[in-house]
């Protein structure tokens, strides 16, 4: 089993490992985004959230998969056009309300370019 966590890894590492810990960063209010440079230990300890719990999630997230035999270039329009319906737009139905609460913080700490 691959170990994609560990407590002294920062959060934002850790999601850049595997985008799909962001879901359990989520579920736990544990901020990968603003506060992304902060181990796992010390962002569960300010909450008050079980480490070992996040932990044990953590080595439960599946693992992107990166196929190499994936060649889209290759694939016919009508192929591409079915995989971006089918596959990409659920994975964005899925990732907008995550997204939307990463920028709406973003956008809550940061200052306008004057």
């Amino acid at each position: 089993m691959q170990v994609i966590a560990t407590q002294d890894m920062t959060l934002g590492a850790i999601v850049a490992k595997n985008r799909n810990a962001a879901y359990v960063f989520s579920a736990y209010q544990l901020d990968f985004c603003c506060a992304g440079k902060r181990s796992l230990s010390a962002a569960c300890a300010d909450l008050g959230v079980p480490l070992e719990e996040v932990l044990s999630r953590l080595q439960k997230v599946v693992p992107e998969q990166l196929v190499s035999s994936q060649r889209e270039f290759d694939w016919s329009l009508d192929f591409l056009v079915d995989y971006i319906e089918q596959v990409h737009h659920r994975y964005v139905r899925k990732m907008i309300p995550v997204l939307q609460r990463a920028t709406q913080k973003i956008a809550a700490v940061q200052r306008p370019i004057s």
